[in-house]
């Protein structure tokens, strides 16, 4: 924890820790963009916080009609079932299927997170941290359904058009005297 190893150094320069010193500096660091604060996490590397959000949002996931290209990611898929080696007989399918629910959905689930984060140096562990930064940024929305948690929508991944089963819930045109924002 920060404010504890702050603490520790001050003690050992024989120094009076002072709790407001370190808030200004990290502030100031923080304005500078120098460090990322999120969650009680100070990132050190602010670009380490674009290399999570990059594979969450890499456009050559999505093909030319707007669906999953799985041109692009079946190799990928396989490949990562290789290295990771693992036994599930479905993980690649299982896999496919989560891409295209982040695809065409924008819904992300914990699962896909090994996948999409393997060229990031984040541990598993820290995954939760990563995600509660990224629900605090509103890239990701949790959501509860069921009861079920380790599902978020990224809304940068919603279609611009409308769900078809919203039509017959939500009139073409506005009732008199109000206003419609589309």
């Amino acid at each position: 924890d920060l404010q504890s190893q702050w603490q520790a150094l001050a003690a050992s320069l024989g120094a009076a820790p002072d709790g407001q010193t370190l808030d200004s500096a990290v502030a100031l660091l923080e304005a500078q963009g120098e460090l990322f604060c999120s969650c009680g996490v100070v990132y050190l590397d602010p670009a380490f916080v674009t290399e999570l959000i990059k594979p969450l949002v890499d456009h050559r996931l999505t093909g030319e009609g707007g669906g999953l290209d799985n041109g692009f990611v079946e190799p990928q898929v396989r490949e990562h079932v290789r290295a990771t080696q693992a036994t599930d007989q479905q993980a690649a399918s299982n896999l496919l299927e989560w891409l295209r629910m982040l695809v065409e959905h924008g819904e992300l689930v914990e699962p896909l997170l090994p996948f999409l984060w393997r060229g990031v140096a984040l541990r598993q562990q820290d995954y939760a941290a990563a995600v509660r930064m990224l629900c605090e940024s509103a890239v990701l929305i949790e959501l509860r359904r069921g009861g079920r948690e380790g599902r978020w929508v990224m809304p940068t991944r919603l279609s611009a058009a409308p769900p078809p089963e919203l039509a017959g819930q939500w009139p073409a045109q506005p009732p008199e005297g109000m206003a419609q924002v589309q």
